[in-house]
């Protein structure tokens, strides 16, 4: 068998080419530039005509190096004109150089942006400098640059990205007296008469809480224990300590249960009461919205001196809540 010179010649230009191809793949950093993986955006807005930052997510088949750039181009639309070098970061770091031009934004890698070649890249556009379309529809970002890997992605802009959520909660005040009845029973000028506990529970979800008032009858004209028979009498009600002997009558008030703030002139131990009034006085309140329901202890005490009519003497306390929504 005769082999043509001329074909050997060939034979040996082929493999020769083969050998320096080979060779080229395996020196040149960019022989295994490709096609980006997984490309993601994820921006705070997608409404038409909205500002929104964008963070840039890919896996590069070919890494990024010191002085290598990767271009952004986004669609027409978008508005990027505003984004400067301190709105970018590569890895959470910034870049050598961030520039627009037209559609295209050009980032420059330093020490402190590469990527090894395999791994994702994160880059981040942020303050909100970018624009987007306005009008609906699916934008693409296109992925370029002297880092060697090409791709693209798809953002879809809405007319509006957002649904108004809403709901109602209507008032609410719970109020409860334990008894409607109080008897000192038989009063004596040796001692001081004790009438109570009785409790008053109130809750509300009002967002200033409430206030709880007490209204005296007394009299009709006055406040305090009132004998209507004749000869009439009344056992007045004011501030002070009661003594036996002494006439003297009013009320106390402390926390059973809750946050609730007493009056002052109602907060009181021992024989000392607080005058009551004629007009609603407050005796406690809360300046919030109850978790759990407020209980409120009351007692009345009286005494009486001598000489004092001997009778039916009666008062009538009246208790309002209000809910301050």
């Amino acid at each position: 068998m005769r082999i043509n010179v001329r074909e050997k010649k060939h034979r040996k230009i082929f493999g020769l080419s083969v050998f320096w191809l080979l060779l080229l793949f395996v020196c040149v950093p960019n022989a295994y530039a490709g096609v980006i993986g997984s490309p993601k955006d994820t921006v705070t807005r997608e409404a038409a005509s909205t500002a929104a930052n964008h963070t840039i997510t890919f896996t590069t088949p070919s890494g990024i190096d010191v002085g290598d750039t990767v271009t952004l181009t986004f669609e027409a639309g978008f508005n990027i004109a505003s984004v400067v070098l301190a709105d970018v970061t590569i890895g959470g770091n910034a870049p050598a150089s961030a520039v627009v031009a037209s559609q295209v934004l050009t980032i420059t890698a330093d020490a402190d942006t590469t990527v090894v070649a395999g791994n994702t890249a994160t880059i981040v556009i942020g303050n909100t400098h970018i624009v987007n379309p306005g009008s609906a529809g699916d934008y693409i970002i296109t992925f370029g640059g002297t880092f060697g890997d090409t791709g693209a992605l798809a953002i879809p802009i809405l007319t509006n990205d957002r649904i108004a959520v809403s709901g109602s909660i209507d008032p609410s005040i719970t109020f409860a007296l334990s008894t409607n009845t109080c008897a000192f029973g038989t009063l004596t000028t040796g001692t001081v008469g004790t009438c109570g506990p009785f409790t008053y529970t109130v809750g509300t979800n009002g967002g200033s809480g409430y206030t709880v008032t007490v209204q005296d009858e007394g009299s009709g004209a006055a406040p305090g224990l009132y004998k209507s028979a004749i000869p009439t009498d009344l056992i007045a009600s004011a501030s002070a300590t009661l003594a036996s002997g002494t006439k003297g009558y009013g009320i106390q008030a402390g926390v059973n249960t809750g946050a609730q703030t007493i009056a002052a002139t109602y907060l009181q131990t021992g024989t000392t009461v607080g005058g009551l009034n004629r007009t609603a006085t407050t005796i406690s309140s809360y300046a919030n919205a109850t978790t759990t329901d407020h209980i409120t202890n009351v007692t009345a005490r009286a005494a009486i001196a001598a000489g004092t009519y001997a009778g039916t003497y009666n008062d009538t306390l009246t208790f309002l809540a209000t809910g301050n929504f």
